[in-house]
């Protein structure tokens, strides 16, 4: 027996001899039992977090891979537009937000001189006088006028090539 109470008192914590009756033992049994469902519930536990951390992690892998998929992508486009790589594209979208900026401007100041050539044609065909010299023309002269802005301003009518401004015979003033 004495062999037996020393593997008892390890387990429980108590120690075993004749004496111990049964409802001590039953006791040490329950919470023996109570310790090993707790036991038992944190392993579940644990097993739980550790596939829910595992499906984070594969549903990270699977996106990181979609990431690189996209980075080899862009850096491709990249390469199709630029000489210099990634490296050189902040560079080149500088040069091209210029380049935009610039053709705003230029577009802007084309929209002004159309404008301003619109009424210079509606001037000489109504009033007989180039707005630009204020020299009155002849019939000869409003058609090589226009003729003229139609050749700078295609959108007013068919391209036509350029002339020497006064080869009319018109008088200047």
């Amino acid at each position: 027996m004495n062999v037996h109470s020393e593997k008892f008192h390890v387990v429980t914590g108590q120690h075993l001899d004749p004496s111990t009756d049964d409802s001590v033992l039953s006791h040490l049994i329950r919470r023996k039992q109570d310790d090993l469902e707790e036991a038992t519930n944190r392993s579940q536990l644990a097993i739980a977090e550790r596939t829910a951390i595992e499906a984070k992690i594969l549903a990270a892998k699977d996106t990181l891979k979609e990431k690189r998929r996209e980075k080899i992508e862009a850096a491709k486009t990249l390469m199709d537009v630029s000489d210099e790589g990634v490296e050189g594209f902040p560079g080149l979208l500088e040069n091209l937000e210029e380049n935009v900026i610039g053709m705003r401007g230029g577009l802007e100041n084309l929209r002004y001189a159309g404008g301003f050539f619109e009424k210079a044609v509606k001037e000489a065909t109504e009033r007989n006088m180039c707005s630009l010299c204020l020299r009155e023309f002849h019939e000869q002269d409003i058609d090589d006028f226009t003729h003229r802005v139609l050749y700078l301003f295609p959108r007013f009518g068919p391209r036509a090539p350029p002339m020497v401004c006064g080869s009319g015979g018109g008088n200047s003033r």
